[in-house]
């Protein structure tokens, strides 16, 4: 199915790059817009940088920095920390390019809406530039509460304001976007997964998997999220001895999890049942989805990963903590659990409960996902959202089926 509008031409701006499926999906949907992905060292290096060991380094350095400028210093006790002040600092440097970058671009392509696909930092670029043409910011995963932090807040806040459409993956990202500032008149979407599953790609994953055909499945559990700062690795590491006291033929598998030394050490601890990998390759990700009877991904804060949904499509039951976006999206039919955040014993039974999910159950769980999140049908009311908030996109002569 391909979408368009005749005449239109629009820019997608993205600093994450967005991995080759939703490249594709973007292309093959959207005809009229171009999908933009400016990179530079910053947005590159930026999360290995603060995670784990490059945090703490970066710490150090900014330790130094400070010493030799009271001023600095004085200015660093309300900022939260050198660290984070450094990396405010450098993030706004990151984001005045990309503003730059952005003008460069608007001003040769004269494009009739441009689209900043997360807030923090090309929402702000977009809306620290003068551009004939209306902006919609979105927000994605837990762009409000990790990365808008200190002067990147202030700047979020504008963005917010300034935009003349927002979008989110979550009902409770909008209402945080209006305290945070989003008017209540600027029009708003919620497409859950924003851009939708790669549906195709997902379904040739199971299809590949070594799963039987009724769909029983080996007690393999899969925490995929690495030690990531707003990630409980901890609490999901404790639960383990649990999870195999109840379920001696459970496997754990854990990625990631080797940017937190003392977290990874414990985990091997436990024995054999337990394996560590680094971070693969996204299909590679989907094949040890559709392998895996549960996935765990236990994020302190709001937002909807698409590690959760991609999970749920391929068959695992999913267990995430008590977040307002996540309870949204996990209402029936949709299938998974939700514990308390922190609470080791909560998320074991939970573990050890969702091995127990008959094949039929998973099964059901598949189509009701797919259905619910198809790509699809989520950029067939983006582009529709795109005409209501850019009056020259709302003709429908453009549009093929």
């Amino acid at each position: 199915m391909h979408l368009t509008r005749a005449g239109v031409t629009g820019l997608a701006f993205s600093t994450r790059r967005l991995d080759a499926t939703q490249r594709s999906t973007w292309a093959s949907s959207c005809a009229g817009f171009e999908l933009v992905e400016p990179t530079d060292l910053w947005n590159r290096s930026r999360s290995l940088l603060l995670e784990g060991t490059g945090r703490r380094g970066l710490e150090a350095i900014s330790r130094r920095l400070l010493a030799r400028s009271a001023n600095a210093r004085r200015a660093d006790a309300g900022a939260g920390g050198s660290a984070h002040r450094v990396e405010n600092t450098l993030d706004l440097w990151a984001t005045r390019r990309l503003s730059r970058r952005l003008a460069r671009l608007a001003s040769r392509q004269r494009p009739a809406l441009v689209h900043a696909l997360r807030v923090p930092f090309e929402g702000i670029a977009a809306t620290m530039t003068r551009l004939d043409a209306p902006t919609i910011v979105s927000t994605w995963g837990q762009d409000f509460q990790g990365q808008a932090k200190g002067s990147v807040l202030d700047h979020a806040r504008h963005a917010l304001r300034s935009c003349d459409g927002f979008m989110a993956d979550n009902h409770a990202d909008v209402r945080l976007a209006k305290e945070f500032g989003l008017p209540e008149t600027t029009p708003s979407l919620v497409v859950p997964g924003n851009m939708g599953l790669a549906t195709a790609d997902l379904r040739a994953a199971l299809a590949a998997s070594s799963t039987s055909s009724k769909g029983d499945r080996a007690p393999l559990v899969v925490f995929p999220r690495g030690a990531r700062s707003y990630i409980d690795y901890e609490t999901f590491v404790d639960a383990i001895p649990r999870v195999l006291e109840l379920r001696p033929d459970a496997r754990v598998v854990c990625i990631g999890l080797g940017r937190n030394q003392q977290a990874a050490q414990k985990a091997v601890s436990f024995g054999s049942s337990v394996t560590l990998m680094e971070q693969v390759p996204q299909k590679d990700l989907w094949r040890l989805f559709a392998e895996a009877a549960v996935v765990v991904s236990p994020g302190r804060t709001d937002g909807l990963p698409n590690s959760v949904i991609e999970a749920a499509a391929l068959g695992a039951v999913v267990v995430v903590y008590e977040l307002v976006s996540l309870v949204e999206v996990l209402e029936p039919p949709m299938l998974g659990y939700t514990v308390p955040q922190g609470d080791e014993g909560a998320m074991a039974k939970a573990i050890v409960d969702a091995l127990d999910t008959p094949a039929e159950r998973r099964n059901q769980n598949i189509e009701v996902t797919i259905d619910r999140f198809e790509a699809q049908t989520s950029l067939r009311r983006v582009l529709d959202f795109y005409g209501q908030v850019a009056p020259s996109m709302s003709g429908r002569e453009g549009r093929e089926s």
